[in-house]
């Protein structure tokens, strides 16, 4: 088992009127397999599977758009777009098990900086 510090702070001053503020904290723990961080080539012809559906455990999942131009699209594994990434942005989120998760790139083949951990 190890565990995986997360960190997410989201600041800004001039969004509204009030000032935002908000940083939360979380220790999670992980056990194999993991995958700590890859980058990874992401085609636009055809989706690729990052998760499969046959995950037992909840999935902690890293993604970062590396591209400066394109955004890569994030499905699940019945092909249903829930989210897009453009050009340097990233998201963090656990994956139910038996749901599986894949990326596409938009126009052109694009890299992705990922990393996946199982819960425990």
């Amino acid at each position: 088992m190890g565990t995986l510090n997360t960190t997410m702070t989201i600041v800004s001053s001039n969004i509204t009127t009030d000032s935002l503020s908000i940083s939360v904290n979380d220790t999670l723990t992980t056990e194999e397999p993991t995958t700590n961080t890859a980058r990874s080539l992401i085609a636009f012809a055809a989706a690729t599977v990052l998760v499969a559906n046959t995950s037992a455990v909840t999935t902690y999942v890293y993604l970062k758009n590396m591209d400066e131009t394109n955004f890569i699209t994030i499905k699940t594994d019945a092909a249903v777009d829930f989210a897009r990434l453009y050009p340097g942005e990233f998201a963090f989120f656990p994956l139910e098990p038996s749901v599986g998760v894949e990326v596409q790139a938009d126009t052109a083949n694009c890299i992705l900086e990922y990393g996946l951990w199982s819960r425990v």
